[in-house]
């Protein structure tokens, strides 16, 4: 009968135990502000590489937290995390804000949930796990705004709110235009908006040896060199440069000019350090794809030619 109580107080003084150490924090609630001390931010993948600074509001946004129970949201604002894949012939990208309106109690419920109990097992992350977390604010009719913080747990924050707000019908989508540094645009984007040519050099140029990122733009007209601005590489399934170099051979010799090409940066699989590789396809005259390094290819046929230049600006 002993051994029996102490078991049970074993038992009882465990469980009490996990109950006291797992317990969440508790969660302040949301300080209300001025819509004026709320505004989104460029992304966080441009700090550094802007041409102009945007200074924050002058008002200092207040703390976030949970929704107050007398707020009532009239429209939410969710901050775009990234800028567009296109950059303009002047350097500029834009980002964009969605707004939403609708009826938010299931969104303010999934907001103010409490914070999940610290698990002593493995838990399943599929519902948390996001690689970055995009700012967020919710506005009521008299001009005020809150910032709500998320509900965590083990796996990390719980975005099932924001997911609440974006299932509402989108009322507007507000866009911004910052400029980027020419370094900017080669960290972001991968190709660079200083124009040179690459040098050749003995190596086989073949699909798979190289991966590419951004393609920068140029007009070259008798003055010199001329920026018209980045796309994707890929963008919207169509042709690519891996698509289109099994069907090239060496380049016979040819002296023709080019007036429209796009050069990018390739990353070389063989090499040890992956080095960066200078490429330039020009899309008339010789119709070639120069790297560095590697034996020109090409004539690129008009087909070619006219695919791969698809998304010029």
């Amino acid at each position: 009968m002993k051994g029996r109580l102490m078991l049970v107080a074993v038992v009882v003084a465990a469980f009490a135990w996990y109950m006291i150490e797992t317990a969440p924090a508790p969660r302040a609630v949301a300080e209300v502000g001025p819509a004026e001390a709320f505004t989104c931010a460029a992304p966080t993948e441009t700090i550094g590489h802007q041409t102009t600074f945007t200074p924050p509001p002058a008002i200092t946004r207040p703390v976030a937290g949970t929704v107050p129970e007398d707020f009532t949201p009239v429209e939410a604002v969710v901050c775009g995390e990234f800028t567009e894949g296109f950059v303009d012939a002047d350097r500029s990208v834009k980002y964009y804000e969605w707004r939403y309106a609708g009826d938010f109690s299931e969104a303010i419920e999934q907001l103010n949930a409490p914070s999940a109990r610290a698990s002593l097992l493995p838990d399943d992350c599929s519902v948390y796990s996001m690689p970055m977390i995009p700012d967020m604010f919710l506005l009521d009719a008299d001009g005020r705004a809150v910032e709500p913080m998320y509900p965590s747990s083990d796996c990390g924050v719980n975005l099932s709110g924001l997911f609440a707000v974006q299932d509402l019908p989108e009322v507007d989508r507000v866009e911004h235009t910052i400029r980027l540094t020419d370094d900017g645009i080669e960290a972001l984007r991968g190709c660079s908006p200083e124009f040179a040519v690459p040098e050749p050099g003995p190596r086989t140029l073949e699909p798979n040896t190289l991966s590419f990122e951004g393609l920068c733009h140029f007009s070259l007209p008798g003055s010199g060199p001329v920026f018209r601005g980045v796309t994707n590489y890929g963008y919207d399934d169509n042709v690519t440069l891996a698509d289109v170099m099994p069907a090239l051979g060496p380049a016979p010799p040819c002296t023709q000019p080019a007036t429209t090409v796009f050069t990018t940066i390739g990353h070389d699989f063989e090499a040890i350090e992956r080095d960066r590789v200078r490429m330039l396809v020009e899309l008339d005259g010789c119709r070639r794809v120069l790297a560095d390094g590697f034996v020109p290819l090409g004539p690129l046929t008009d087909s070619l030619a006219d695919q791969l230049a698809f998304s010029m600006p």
